[in-house]
């Protein structure tokens, strides 16, 4: 006996999975989190879903002369306490690279962020991603 059944019943049940999946598919119910303590990058993005294009493109306009402008590529964000001490602020790291003398230069930004309004204010950044090295490339992007 052959599996060509099998192979056929099998093929048009991943069809119709896949088919769900497609840009007809109805978005999740409740996707969109609570709250920024919940998920940052989430929340921000709901509220504006050009916020994190247009804080790369922040960093990217402020990029040195080594630098190739348009070469920032997004890697990864975290929101943490502030590392200055000042009670209930919060700030925004984003780990980014971009190209230093044609070739990939791993680097990280900080500012801080308003949970209310998703608002970032000056940035600080850097080559690498430890920012007590004092021999990293700093730079602001206002």
């Amino acid at each position: 006996m052959s599996n060509q059944p099998k192979m056929r019943i099998a093929a048009v049940a991943l069809a119709m999975v896949l088919g769900s999946c497609g840009p007809d598919a109805p978005p999740a119910a409740d996707s969109a989190p609570a709250s920024f303590a919940e998920n940052p990058y989430a929340f921000c993005m709901t509220r504006d879903e050009n916020w994190l294009r247009d804080l790369l493109a922040r960093i990217d306009a402020a990029l040195p002369g080594e630098f190739t402008r348009g070469s920032v590529a997004y890697e990864s964000l975290h929101v943490q306490d502030r590392m200055d001490g000042k009670a209930g602020t919060r700030e925004l790291q984003i780990r980014f690279d971009a190209l230093r003398n044609g070739e990939r230069a791993a680097m990280s930004a900080y500012g801080a962020i308003d949970p209310a309004s998703c608002a970032v204010g000056k940035i600080d950044a850097q080559t690498g991603v430890n920012r007590f090295d004092e021999t990293a490339v700093r730079f602001t992007a206002p």
